[in-house]
């Protein structure tokens, strides 16, 4: 685990919005974005899809699913540009051999014994300790059987 700070960049994504009992049609739609941007030539960043969560609902999530794009690229009438911030990171990478429960665990733990705070956007109700998840992903990735990075956004302090 590392804390990292990456710069403002934007994201051409698809949003999907659900339960938990409906995450197979979130599957879905982030294969459909893999395929729909993967043979595009057009893009520098096409070996990296990228999961944004926000556990605002108590039944489920909002998810944003794309890849990196700079302001040039024309982009599917399904999606849309999402401008992720300048922001400090809790990086982990995920190693498929592992149990992800177990991956998120010890990001819990870090959390607990650091005193750190995950951050959280002003007036927004967040029903997970984890309230905001990005997630990167290589492609082409087959789906539940890879290796990811997890980026979990942190409350800014006064050092």
């Amino acid at each position: 685990m590392e804390i990292i700070t990456l710069p403002e960049w934007k994201a051409a994504c698809r949003r999907w919005e659900g339960g938990y009992t409906e995450l197979s049609d979130l599957k879905g739609l982030i294969e459909g974005v893999m395929e729909e941007m993967i043979g595009r030539a057009d893009l520098e960043h096409v070996s990296e899809q990228w999961g944004f969560s926000y556990h605002t609902r108590d039944d489920g999530l909002v998810h944003y699913s794309g890849f990196q794009v700079d302001e040039s690229v024309e982009i599917p009438s399904t999606m849309n540009i999402q401008t992720i911030p300048e922001q400090t990171y809790l990086h982990v990478q995920y190693l498929k051999e592992k149990n992800v429960a177990d991956t998120y665990t010890a990001v819990y733990q870090w959390f607990k014994n650091t005193g750190r705070q995950p951050h959280r956007e002003p007036g927004v109700e967040y029903y997970d300790d984890l309230p905001i998840k990005f997630e990167k992903y290589p492609v082409p990735r087959k789906m539940d059987h890879h290796d990811f990075d997890i980026y979990i956004p942190l409350l800014q302090r006064d050092y």
